[in-house]
């Protein structure tokens, strides 16, 4: 099992959708919205449930844990797949994958993003803060 995220995100060969959210538990839902809307009709149903929960745990874990006003959201295809990207501006607190045990109600996010993807990073962009993104095995249909 990973433990430490790997650095060097997948470049687009496309369009790029982006979105900007306030950080606010409530947002979560637009992000996984926003994300279903950019895919829908393109990808395979399995692959976008999985791209629509990876970002959702990406968004969560920024607005529990940035300490920001807003997070911007960005979604791609890559060679690898489909990517998604969650940047908030907070420098600290790179994630990680926590051991939760089976009563714990928190800190499986990480967890569910590396089991759910076929790889995961984080990088620091010139204008600050953190981007993390995940990239999904998608299999692009029509």
């Amino acid at each position: 099992m990973k433990t430490e995220p790997v650095r060097g995100r997948p470049e687009a060969v496309g369009r790029v959708f982006s979105i900007s959210v306030e950080a606010r538990p409530e947002s979560i839902k637009s992000v996984r919205d926003f994300v279903a809307g950019a895919y829908e009709g393109v990808i395979d149903a399995m692959a976008l449930y999985v791209l629509r929960t990876v970002a959702g745990e990406l968004a969560t874990n920024a607005v529990q844990h940035g300490g920001v006003d807003d997070v911007v959201v960005r979604t791609y295809v890559s060679e690898e797949g489909a990517v998604v990207e969650v940047w908030d501006r907070a420098e600290a607190g790179v994630p990680e994958v926590k051991d939760a045990s089976d009563v714990a109600v928190c800190g499986r996010g990480v967890l569910m993003v590396e089991q759910l993807s076929a790889r995961w990073g984080v990088v620091w962009p010139p204008g600050g803060g953190k981007i993390v993104w995940a990239v999904v095995r998608a299999v692009q249909r029509g």
